[in-house]
């Protein structure tokens, strides 16, 4: 068996960030890893990637299934990537960050009884905090894709308005904004260049 289930919207993150063959990749919250093999499966394994989770039993996860998938290129780091170290640059660096998850609930439906104001307020600091390490580690040239799960402006819209005014050697290339249907997720996606 070698498929991975991926609902349409987030197939569109590897397909927007557009990956060269040799690219090297950072894949900052990857866990359960769907969108790194996708990108992998799209390069044929000829690229270096490196996909990050916070807890250890989520990389052993990306492990296994890289091996199920006969995914080689993937290597996995158990770290907070808003302030771990990499200490290298990457051609292209993917965010597809922690969020309030709003435009997935028709099959997360307990969702809307546990998600508060105040939750949503700490997923944006980590968001925030997430895309200044991103900043750091996209080399010049280089490409940065954020996306997220959810339909709400202040993780989306607004978050970028705040990366772009903080960082102006980013410039938007491109922007998709999915709302949910019966055939899709909801799911924003920014794809940015560092000059």
């Amino acid at each position: 068996n070698y498929l991975v289930y991926q609902d349409y919207a987030s197939q569109m993150v590897a397909l927007v960030m557009k990956p060269k063959k040799k690219d090297k990749i950072l894949d900052m919250c990857s866990a359960p890893g769907s969108k790194a093999f996708h990108i992998a499966s799209l390069l044929e394994n000829d690229c270096s990637i490196t996909a990050c989770d916070i807890y250890e039993h989520k990389t052993k996860l990306i492990e296994d299934e890289a091996k199920r998938l006969g995914v080689t290129c993937i290597k996995t780091i158990t770290c907070n990537s808003a302030l771990y170290d990499f200490n290298e640059l990457y051609d292209c660096v993917l965010l597809d960050a922690p969020c309030s998850g709003l435009g997935v609930m028709k099959h997360k439906c307990d969702l809307k009884y546990h998600i508060t104001f105040k939750d949503i307020e700490d997923i944006i600091i980590l968001k925030k905090s997430l895309l200044g390490k991103a900043s750091k580690v996209v080399k010049t040239g280089g490409i940065l894709v954020y996306s997220t799960c959810t339909i709400n402006k202040q993780e989306n819209e607004e978050m970028i308005k705040y990366f772009l005014k903080k960082h102006k050697e980013f410039e938007i290339i491109e922007t998709k904004n999915y709302l949910p249907t019966d055939k899709h997720d909801g799911f924003f996606i920014c794809k940015m260049i560092k000059k």
